[in-house]
């Protein structure tokens, strides 16, 4: 939960205490079922 620097800022935690994969499930914010993909694509790592 959180704004966008927050989550990104759990999931750095996460790989810093050595995951190796994590898994993101996100909940559009217009309630219909399917994914996020503009949270997917802001919280996907830099190429």
């Amino acid at each position: 939960w959180g704004n966008l620097d927050q989550i990104k800022a759990r999931l750095q935690e996460n790989l810093d205490d050595g995951a190796s994969q994590l898994v993101i499930n996100t909940i559009r914010p217009d309630g219909q079922p399917g994914p996020d993909w503009n949270a997917l694509e802001a919280l996907a790592p830099a190429a």
